[in-house]
């Protein structure tokens, strides 16, 4: 075969071959953007998926939050009027050491009662009264009663104790305002912030 031949041979078959490789490329870049359009509508979809969750979870975090800072601003508020209200009973209590220093004998008027209200709960005759060591000069006029001792835990007030009987009556200030605390503090509290 001549020279000619054989290029006319090749010209035909790349000419067969790029007819169909223009044919297999269009085909290819057909199935590409098909494939391109089917990928963006799943990626669409999968943003819209995602966004939501992410809306759901900040709405989430959003509640948590919104509710932990309520949490907190109760308990800030609660102590703060825990604060007032042990101010309140601290200056209850200076107010009670002013006039026991004030009103000797209103003060020991108080004990006197204190002491025979106790001896009526007991009917004991052996009494021990504890006072407070400033209250050493009041203490001779209750050496009558019974035994007397001192106590340096102590700021106002007296404990009776009935040792035979194993009764003791505390009307110490602190045990005074160790009962308001238990009991009183709802009332104090409404008295101080209403409600």
């Amino acid at each position: 075969m001549e020279a000619g031949g054989i290029e006319r041979i090749k010209g035909s078959i790349l000419s067969t071959y790029k007819a169909q490789a223009s044919t297999i490329l269009k085909e290819a870049q057909k199935r590409a953007e098909e494939i391109k359009k089917v990928a963006k509508e799943i990626a669409k979809k999968e943003e819209k998926k995602i966004l939501a969750e992410a809306e759901e979870k900040a709405k989430s975090v959003f509640s948590q939050r919104t509710a932990q800072a309520r949490l907190e601003s109760r308990s800030l508020l609660l102590q703060a009027k825990n604060e007032l209200i042990e101010k309140a009973l601290e200056e209850g209590a200076k107010n009670f050491l002013k006039w026991k220093s004030k009103n000797k004998n209103d003060y020991k008027n108080w004990i006197k009662k204190k002491i025979a209200s106790s001896t009526e709960h007991a009917k004991s005759p052996k009494i021990i009264l504890i006072f407070s060591s400033s209250d050493k000069g009041l203490s001779a006029a209750f050496k009558s009663y019974g035994k007397i001792e001192f106590s340096d835990d102590m700021k106002g007030g007296v404990i009776v104790k009935f040792p035979e009987k194993k009764k003791i009556f505390d009307y110490s200030l602190e045990q005074i305002l160790r009962q308001i605390r238990k009991n009183d503090m709802i009332e104090i509290s409404k008295m101080l912030f209403g409600g």
